[in-house]
C-alpha cells in the first residue's frame, strides 16, 4: 500500500511512498537559483584575472605567467579539493554499508540538512571570501 508506520524519522510516525509534495520543488528551485547565481560570480572573474595578468606582467613574460597561474590553480584547486570534500562528505554519513568482512563500504544515507549546507553554503562562503580578498587587494 505504500504507507509505512512506526517510523522514528517522522513526527507523525508514518511515511508514505512517493513524492514529498510541493516543498521539495520549492527547495529545488531555491537550490538551483543559489547555484546559478554563485556560479555566475565564480566564473565571471576568469576574464578579469587574465586581463590583470596581461597588464601587470611584462610582454615577454606573459605566456609564462599565464602558464604558472594555470598550473598553480589546477594544482591547488583540482588535487586537494576532491579529497577535502570527500572527507567532509564522509562526516555527514548516517548509515554505512557493512561488507561481509566487517569493514565499512559506501555511504547509504546522508544527513540531508548538513549535506545541503555543505553543498550550497560552503562554496558560496568560499567564493565570497575569495572575491572580497581580490577586492581588498585591488584597492592597494
Amino acid at each position: 500500500s505504500g504507507v509505512y508506520t512506526n517510523c522514528s524519522c517522522t513526527q507523525s510516525g508514518e511515511a508514505t511512498k512517493g513524492d514529498c509534495g510541493g516543498l521539495c520543488m520549492k527547495r529545488f528551485y531555491i537550490a538551483i537559483t543559489l547555484v546559478t547565481v554563485s556560479n555566475f560570480f565564480l566564473f565571471s572573474g576568469f576574464a578579469a584575472h587574465a586581463i590583470v595578468y596581461q597588464r601587470i606582467v611584462s610582454e615577454v613574460d606573459r605566456s609564462l605567467a599565464q602558464g604558472i597561474r594555470q598550473t598553480a590553480t589546477r594544482a591547488l584547486g583540482t588535487l586537494p579539493s576532491p579529497l577535502l570534500f570527500g572527507w567532509i562528505l564522509d562526516k555527514f554519513c548516517v548509515i554505512w554499508r557493512k561488507t561481509k568482512d566487517g569493514t565499512s563500504g559506501n555511504c547509504w544515507i546522508y544527513d540531508i540538512d548538513g549535506f545541503s549546507v555543505l553543498v550550497i553554503e560552503s562554496p558560496n562562503l568560499m567564493i565570497h571570501l575569495i572575491t572580497s580578498q581580490y577586492w581588498f587587494y585591488g584597492l592597494w
